[in-house]
Order: C-alpha cells, then structure tokens, then sequence
C-alpha cells in the first residue's frame, strides 16, 4: 500500500494547496496537517468501510486548514 499512500499524500497536499494554503506552511511535522492528511487517506481508502465519515472529517479539517491565515 505505501505507492498508493503516498499517491494519496500528494494528492491532499495538492488538494490543500488548491485550497489558498501556501506550500511553505505544508510541514509534514504540523499536527493539522498530519491530521488532514491521515483523514484524506483513510476516506480515499474507505477506512473500515467508514469512507463517508472520513471525507466530512478531512473536508472540515481542510475548510479549517484553508481558511486559516496561519497556513496563508
């Protein structure tokens, strides 16, 4: 799984940056993001079959994470 997790990785920092964040803020070693991010990949990969579930909480983390100036 780690190609597929790492494709999904990409992806949500992709998304994120989409989302107004600046790269430079995109740290691997913040907690939100670690959180937004592991969200992201247990949506995409329906985690438990809870896949629903996971894409409302990573969707509020990334509103979160967007919309803070903190991340701008």
């Amino acid at each position: 799984f780690d190609d597929e997790i790492n494709i999904y990785i990409a992806s949500c920092k992709r998304e994120l940056l989409q989302g107004g964040m600046n790269e430079d803020k995109i740290d691997e070693t913040d907690e939100s993001i670690v959180n937004c991010v592991q969200a992201y990949c247990k949506y995409m990969l329906n985690f438990q079959g809870e896949g629903e579930k996971w894409e409302k909480i990573y969707k509020s983390l990334k509103t979160s994470l967007c919309l803070d100036s903190n991340y701008k």
